[in-house]
């Protein structure tokens, strides 16, 4: 096995690594936002803090920045960290092209329309599901996901190993700088804390991060 090829395989692996934590971090903003509004909402209630007053006090910093808001904004640098490894965009291209073309031919055996006469329901749904998944896998450029398909009904996927471990490569760094962004989030740092200590802690850094708010005792609240 060539050395490209192994490197290729290496960074698959971590592909798909990757895309399961990130998977994971967007779960947690999902699930955990109604835990973090109740948790927020309690704390408030019983330190005497009016979040209407707030809301509608604060009305244009809410709509912009409450749905997704960072206990430490990224700095700008740290959104370029993958520069070193750009691709040419005629390799790219030829990436995206490759798998549009493995998309096609796995349409022919999973897309709904060419599944009218098969009368295993089981089965049909299950090639259903995988059209979809297919289809999600090629809009986010999960190609390690149209290669397992393409293996499981023997379609040729044409290599070019070097190529693609540096596309690979980017793809990891891009996903891995949203699974940092994600677990910057209020939701996903709440989900994150141990004790209501900790949770009282982030609430005050949300109340001071949105409306400028300070705590100097428990209880009490100070407009900045």
């Amino acid at each position: 096995m060539s050395l490209d090829k192994l490197k290729w395989q290496q960074q698959i692996n971590r592909l798909r690594y990757t895309h399961k934590e990130l998977k994971v971090v967007e779960t947690v903003q999902i699930d955990g936002a109604s835990a973090f509004q109740d948790y927020y909402e309690n704390f408030c209630a019983e330190r005497g803090v009016d979040i209407a007053e707030l809301n509608s006090t604060h009305k244009d910093k809410v709509d912009d920045l409450y749905s997704h808001i960072k206990i430490t904004p990224l700095d700008p640098a740290d959104e370029s960290e993958m520069g070193d490894v750009d691709i040419a965009p005629r390799e790219e291209d030829e990436i995206d092209k490759l798998f549009n073309k493995v998309f096609k031919k796995l349409a022919i055996h999973l897309h709904p329309d060419k599944l009218v006469g098969l009368t295993d329901e089981e089965e049909k749904k299950k090639k259903t599901d995988m059209f979809r998944d297919a289809l999600d896998a090629l809009e986010n450029k999960r190609y390690f996901t149209l290669m397992d398909y393409a293996e499981q009904y023997d379609i040729e996927v044409p290599m070019d190993y070097g190529m693609q471990a540096q596309w690979v490569k980017k793809e990891i760094e891009a996903v891995e700088a949203e699974i940092k962004n994600g677990k910057e989030t209020y939701t996903y740092r709440f989900f994150d804390c141990d004790s209501d200590k900790e949770r009282d802690i982030l609430i005050k850094r949300f109340l001071r991060h949105l409306f400028g708010y300070e705590f100097d005792e428990p209880d009490e609240i100070i407009l900045k």
